[in-house]
């Protein structure tokens, strides 16, 4: 069952720190964000307004993916939750560091970097991952755009940062990026979805 993480939006001065508080909460399992204070914090208007605006735009173009909520059905197909999580730079709670073992989607990725993996609840599904910047500084602007790069298993064949709704099939999954090695830009904090294409098992017997 999901949740709607409450978020403190005026805990910090800090972009970075306050996307963070987000992001990270899909992570974990949350459907959607309430952001405590934010009347008397960030004002319509405001330069906060403004950040938890684009936050909360980005989070709800991704709608349901996250956490099912409906049971599976012939007419829905379950949706995603996350299946397991790792992390590289300072450790996070059911976050494993990755080894590059032979089964594990993630093989490597740079440092302060989350991510996790996401397994579909029904049937078959384009398969995803999240990825988190965890780059974040106490000052405002301090954490800036950066490229992070993840490399995934042998058998990811292409990546393609997500726009919409995969479990309501209203998503954009063209593939851009041939290869298991994922790059993406981001502000410090801030989060992406991913689609994967992965080559196809060979046939027993073949």
């Amino acid at each position: 069952m999901g949740f709607v993480a409450a978020v403190d939006a005026c805990a910090a001065e800090s972009d970075s720190m306050l996307r963070w508080a987000a992001f990270s909460a899909l992570a974990y399992g949350a459907r959607g964000l309430y952001w405590r204070g934010a009347a008397a914090c960030a004002p319509v208007g405001s330069g906060r307004f403004g950040l938890l605006a684009s936050i909360n735009k980005r989070i709800a173009a991704w709608g349901n993916t996250f956490v099912a909520d409906t049971p599976l059905s012939d007419n829905h197909n379950g949706g995603y939750n996350v299946t397991r999580l790792w992390s590289t730079g300072f450790p996070l709670p059911q976050a494993a560091r990755p080894s590059a073992g032979a089964t594990d989607l993630v093989q490597a990725a740079d440092d302060d970097v989350l991510v996790a993996e996401l397994g579909s609840l029904g049937r078959f599904a384009t398969p995803l991952v999240y990825v988190l910047n965890q780059r974040v500084a106490l000052q405002p602007g301090a954490a800036g755009l950066r490229t992070i790069q993840v490399r995934l298993r042998g058998d990811v064949t292409a990546t393609q940062p997500v726009e919409g709704d995969c479990a309501a099939s209203r998503c954009q999954c063209g593939l851009s990026l041939l290869g298991p090695t994922l790059s993406l830009s981001l502000p410090g904090g801030a989060g992406q979805l991913v689609a994967l294409a992965m080559a196809e098992a060979p046939e027993s017997g073949a």
